[in-house]
């Protein structure tokens, strides 16, 4: 007996700076792509994202992190067609924690900030989380990342402590309203922030 195919993977058309990207679920077979991304990054932009240095991103943990258990946890890219293979520009995810909040953090490619892309990641993740009735997402954001803070703050989130390391805690509520699409994830384009 044969396995079945494979679903496609369906995703949202959208330009950001002008050139078209793919907004779509990370599944397996984006590993290779998570690890070229990773390896783009500089060493404030690893530190902004987790917390620390974070000296390599291995087969194993991009395995994890593109074919999370969707029951846990949502992960999506933003990617640039190419001719050979597609490039992974940003990554947005929310991970479910007990108690019906989830986390949700970011990392936009260096040279691809300012064109919306966070923006249209949250945007989704927020839709998906409501539609799937988590109560409330929270993020973890390095002081001194001001772009992301913005983009947090713009979409409903609030200032709520500080945290480790001087990072900031910010919250918000999510309710039936929330689950509704969004107009387009290029819409988010006009927002230079992110």
């Amino acid at each position: 007996m044969t396995a079945p195919a494979p679903r496609p993977i369906r995703g949202s058309p959208a330009i950001f700076g002008g050139r078209p990207g793919i907004l779509r679920p990370l599944h397996s077979g984006d590993e290779q792509s998570l690890i070229s991304f990773f390896r783009s990054h500089a060493p404030e932009t690893v530190r902004q994202r987790y917390g620390y240095q974070l000296a390599e991103m291995t087969a194993e943990r991009a395995a994890w992190l593109v074919d999370p258990d969707r029951s846990s946890g949502w992960a999506l890219g933003i990617f640039e067609p190419g001719e050979r293979e597609d490039a992974l520009h940003a990554v947005g995810r929310y991970c479910l924690e007990p108690g019906g909040a989830a986390e949700v953090a970011f990392v936009v490619r260096e040279s691809k900030r300012n064109l919306g892309m966070a923006t249209a990641l949250l945007r989704e993740l927020v839709r998906t989380a409501a539609a799937r009735g988590i109560a409330e997402l929270w993020a973890q954001v390095a002081a001194d990342n001001v772009p992301m803070l913005r983009v947090l703050r713009r979409a409903g989130f609030r200032r709520v402590s500080r945290g480790e390391a001087g990072a900031v805690m910010m919250s918000r509520a999510l309710g039936a309203r929330d689950s509704r699409p969004a107009t387009s994830p290029g819409s988010a384009r006009r927002s230079p922030e992110t």
